[in-house]
């Protein structure tokens, strides 16, 4: 599953709370160093790797959108088209 927010204090505030909660989740967002970004991206594709990509999107009115992912997806193309900007 991957949840686009609006801004990345929202994915880090969501990011802890889905943590706190017991949910096996990551975020990703502008305000990370690239290697931790890419390190979260690949934990995520991994077939293992935690269910919930908590994610930033540049849509200027976005407040929480869900996007629910049946299978993982292998590489960073297949999310193109979710959110126009988030890549």
């Amino acid at each position: 599953m991957i949840i686009f927010v609006g801004r990345q204090e929202q994915a880090d505030s969501l990011f802890e709370q889905l943590t706190r909660c017991g949910y096996s989740s990551l975020s990703i967002h502008g305000g990370m160093d690239q290697e931790d970004r890419d390190s979260n991206m690949s934990d995520f594709k991994r077939a293992d790797g935690p269910q919930v990509l908590v994610a930033v999107c540049g849509w200027s009115r976005v407040r929480c959108t869900i996007v629910w992912v049946r299978s993982k997806l292998r590489n960073s193309e297949s999310f193109r088209g979710l959110c126009p900007s988030f890549w």
